[in-house]
């Protein structure tokens, strides 16, 4: 990882996938926060999204340029 607050460029290397589903050779990867430049709007933006067989699976218009795994979630007391 970057020192980037755990972000980890596109260009670096994209998320790890496993098996998925059914459908031989089918890859996924967990989810993970990405930030994404939106050219409509002109800035950059932080969502989620996962990759299915190395392709972003929601944004496709978006550049995607980085991404970093999502946190643990909430324990409780």
């Amino acid at each position: 990882m970057d020192d980037n607050e755990g972000w980890i460029k596109c260009s670096d290397r994209m998320p790890e996938e496993h098996a998925f589903g059914s459908t031989k050779g089918w890859t996924r990867s967990d989810k993970v926060e990405i930030t994404l430049y939106n050219a409509a709007k002109e800035r950059n933006e932080v969502d989620m999204d996962f990759t299915d067989n190395g392709k972003w699976a929601w944004h496709w218009g978006s550049k995607i340029i980085a991404w970093r795994p999502l946190p643990e979630p909430y324990k409780g007391a």
